[in-house]
This record gives C-alpha cells, sequence and structure tokens, in this order.
C-alpha cells in the first residue's frame, strides 16, 4: 500500500495539484504577453508560439510547432540570429534591434528580438526568442523625418527653381527670336530648335521642385476614387501593350468619395504605374486595388518586379534619388507624389522583397 511505503497521497495530490495550476498559469502569462514569444530546444525546433507571435508573424503555431527555425523563418534572419548567437556565446543572451521582414501575410515589419538562455539546471541549450513589434514606431519615425526632409528640401528647391526660371526664361526668348528671323532651310534652325526643347525640359523639371514647397488645395473637390482610377487605367493601357506585362485590377464598389484634387491624385496613381512598369520590365504582373479599411479610402499598387534593396526602401521619396540608370528618371516622381498624398491629408507606405514584389499602398 502507499501507505506502508511511506507515501501520503493528499500530499502527493496537493503536489500534483500545485503543479498543474503553476502549468496553466505559466501557459496563461506566456498567451497574455504583449510581446511573441516562442522557444527553440538545442536543435532550434520550436517548442513554444504564443498567440501575440500569430498576429505578428501571421502564422498559426499548429504551422510551427515541431519545425526548425529554419523552416519557419527567412534566411536572411536565420544567418542574422546566427551570427548574434556566435558573437555572444551560449550562456549569454543575444538582442537585435529594428530587424525588417516581411511576414506571412506579405507585410513588411520591424521587430526587435532577444534570444535568452532557457534558465535551466546545467543548461541544455534552449532558448526564449522574444518579438516586440516595433512596426508603428518605425513608420512615425520614418514619416516624420521625411517630413523634415521633404520640407527643408523644398525649401531650396523653390530657391533654385526661382534662381534658374530666369535665365531659362532668357535663353528660351532669344533662341525663339533666332528662330523667328532665320529661314527655314538654314542649317542651324535645328540645333536651335534642339536648344529650345532641352530649355523646356529644364522648365519642367524646375516647374517640379515648385511643386514640392508649393502644394495647392484650391481645385479640390468630392470625388469617387475609382473614376478617377478607371481614367488613368485607360491612358496606361497601351503602355504595356504587347510587353507580356499582365494588368489585374480589382476595384471596390461604392466607395464613400473623398476630397481631393483629381488631376494631382492621378499623377500620383501614373507615377506609381509607370515605376511598376519599370520594375516588370521584362514581363510581369502589375495589380491596382482600392478598398474601403478603417474610415480611410485605399489605393495599392503591387507589382512582382526586381524589387527595391532593404537599403534604398528609406530614400526612395527624397528629391532626385532613383534606382533607375542615368537618362531614365529625375527621382522626383515619388518625391512629388509623396507631397500630393500629404496634401490630401493621407500616408503612403512601401513594402518590397527584392526580386519578389514591392506593394506601395496609398
Amino acid at each position: 500500500e502507499p501507505e506502508a511505503l511511506g507515501v501520503h497521497l493528499p500530499g502527493v495530490r496537493q503536489h500534483a495539484a500545485e503543479v498543474e495550476s503553476l502549468k496553466v498559469l505559466q501557459e496563461r502569462i506566456l498567451e497574455s504577453s504583449g510581446v511573441g514569444l516562442l522557444l527553440i530546444d538545442a536543435e532550434a525546433r520550436i517548442r513554444a508560439w504564443n498567440r501575440r507571435l500569430e498576429e505578428i508573424y501571421g502564422l498559426p503555431r499548429d504551422e510551427a510547432m515541431g519545425k526548425s527555425l529554419r523552416e519557419v523563418f527567412p534566411l536572411h534572419s536565420i544567418r542574422r540570429i546566427e551570427r548574434e548567437l556566435a558573437a555572444v556565446g551560449p550562456d549569454v543572451e543575444a538582442r537585435i534591434y529594428r530587424h525588417a521582414l516581411v511576414n506571412r501575410a506579405g507585410e513588411r515589419i520591424v521587430v526587435n528580438l532577444a534570444l535568452s538562455p532557457l534558465a535551466a539546471e546545467g543548461g541544455d541549450g534552449s532558448r526564449v526568442m522574444t518579438f516586440d513589434d516595433i512596426t508603428a514606431r518605425v513608420t512615425l519615425e520614418e514619416q516624420v523625418l521625411q517630413q523634415e526632409r521633404l520640407a527643408s528640401l523644398g525649401l531650396l528647391a523653390a530657391g533654385v527653381a526661382h534662381e534658374v526660371n530666369t535665365p531659362l526664361t532668357g535663353i528660351s526668348g532669344y533662341a525663339q527670336l533666332l528662330l523667328d528671323d532665320m529661314a527655314a532651310d538654314d542649317p542651324r534652325r535645328e540645333t536651335l530648335e534642339k536648344i529650345e526643347i532641352q530649355v523646356r525640359r529644364v522648365s519642367k523639371i524646375a516647374s517640379s521642385l515648385l511643386n514640392l514647397a508649393r502644394p495647392e488645395r484650391s481645385a479640390f473637390e468630392d470625388l469617387t476614387l475609382n473614376d478617377a482610377v478607371q481614367e488613368v487605367l485607360r491612358l496606361f493601357a497601351p503602355q504595356i501593350r504587347d510587353r507580356r506585362i499582365h494588368l489585374h485590377v480589382e476595384l471596390e464598389s461604392e466607395l464613400p468619395e473623398v476630397r481631393g484634387h483629381r488631376g494631382k491624385l492621378q499623377q500620383v496613381l501614373l507615377n506609381l504605374l509607370s515605376n511598376a512598369r519599370d520594375a516588370v520590365e521584362g514581363g510581369g504582373r502589375i495589380a491596382v486595388r482600392t478598398v474601403h479599411r478603417d474610415g480611410r479610402v485605399v489605393l495599392e499598387v503591387v507589382d512582382d518586379g526586381v524589387g527595391i534593396a532593404e537599403s534604398d526602401l528609406p530614400r526612395i521619396f527624397d528629391p532626385f534619388f532613383t534606382t533607375k540608370g542615368r537618362g531614365k528618371g529625375t527621382g522626383l516622381g515619388l518625391s512629388i507624389s509623396y507631397g500630393i498624398v500629404r496634401e490630401h491629408d493621407g500616408a503612403m507606405h512601401v513594402e518590397s522583397v527584392p526580386g519578389q514584389f514591392t506593394r506601395f499602398r496609398v
């Protein structure tokens, strides 16, 4: 009998109940944590995965449990984790700040990672990983920095544009006078016409610079975004004809009206479409979507082209920054588009994975 062996059954039951209660409490703490948590064993296989991490990474725990980190997370994240672990050793916490990755929902997120050795007797090599999602904070910081840069550059651009326009006007005027006094068959006429064309090109760039610092709300009206989008798509369709580019359009019906400048909003969309066309130059897919979400009207342009390098993402809205080759772009399109969207009290975000996709969301 248990009593004969010196075992006190009520005490055993009480101890078992306490262990079970402690286990339940630990599970509740794990599930109620505001950060994503997972546990990996010595072979880097996942043994625990909480609800918050499901939300952050967009992967249900059933699909993660028992798998290795390499099967779940992208290769660049695994390499970064391995480097940090090798640098600190097996018994020291490793930290990775502002690590960017794309979750299973295709969204670019930024997280702070911590890899802590599990406090266990003898140290079995297990670690607890925490994922602190700071995407919203980083996005807000980027927006503030972008607005400050654009404000400073806008003032500089306005001054430069005014100074440049004066000599341009003179050059254009003198060229026109010479053309008026020159015979139609004069061999020098072609040179003067080229000068006038180039002057107009420089003048157009100067006008674009002025748009950075001179937002206008005078022509705002209530408009249906879908109508404006369809007008742009009719203009854009001939540009991708015979280019092996498939255009997918998905416009949500019965969108609420927005207040804005029709021409400027169409300029934003046309610029995003032109960039997408260049990104899938050898053939690919461009998707245009409109949806009504959280009280706002959202426009998305997605392509499956070359993508944007992680190091270039913070700079793509800067004036004159371009990843295109010489002569293929001024680097002003996205800057002006960003300014137009801000003028409409909106926001523009970009997510990209090189070689997979780029998504602009307005």
